[in-house]
């Protein structure tokens, strides 16, 4: 007579750890990782935390040699809005500033050296379709504030998070291991 309580008892435990296992695997899907191999050689490590909206990006040199650090502060729609660099060394380089506009499109990216000045904004704007143009690029003279900005849009990257299909993104690449960022001082 009791054995029908015995496999509610069995069914009911069972749906406890079912549940129980389920509830582990979407907290762990929370964080993920990917590298990406270029064709140079270097390797780029990401890890995102969904729960702390921080991506973690780490460029390697084809010694296994860290060149370069980006840590990434995302809003709630996954797009970065501050960013801090660092060379190999751990050492801050500089900080980049993300801005969208009220149709939550990228507007522009400000790039600050570790002093706080401005070295370089870049400027996107809406094509035919509503398609991201290329940036417009202004540099900045942080020695110099009087100084006009200079537009310069030849090989302007936008210092964002790597394209998984693309391993493109990062505007920022030094080429030398352990050494700070180009026009960056310290």
């Amino acid at each position: 007579m009791k054995r029908p309580h015995f496999w509610l008892i069995a069914l009911l435990a069972l749906a406890i750890t079912s549940a129980a296992s389920a509830a582990q695997w979407q907290r762990s899907a929370d964080i993920w990782s990917r590298v990406v191999m270029h064709d140079s050689g270097k390797r780029t490590e990401s890890y995102q935390n969904i729960n702390t909206r921080n991506l973690r990006e780490e460029t390697y040199d084809q010694n296994n040699i860290v060149t370069k650090k980006r840590l990434f502060q995302l809003d709630k729609l996954g797009r970065p809005v501050n960013a801090l660099v660092f060379d190999g060394n751990d050492n801050v380089v500089g900080r980049v500033q993300y801005v969208y506009d009220e149709y939550e499109t990228l507007k522009e990216e400000r790039l600050f050296n570790v002093k706080g000045q401005l070295l370089r904004r870049l400027f996107y704007g809406l094509e035919k379709g509503g398609i991201q143009s290329k940036p417009i690029a202004f540099t900045y003279d942080p020695n110099n504030p009087d100084a006009k900005p200079v537009r310069n849009d030849k090989g302007a990257k936008p210092i964002m998070p790597l394209d998984i299909k693309t391993g493109e993104g990062s505007g920022l690449d030094s080429g030398t291991p352990k050494k700070g960022i180009p026009g960056m001082k310290r």
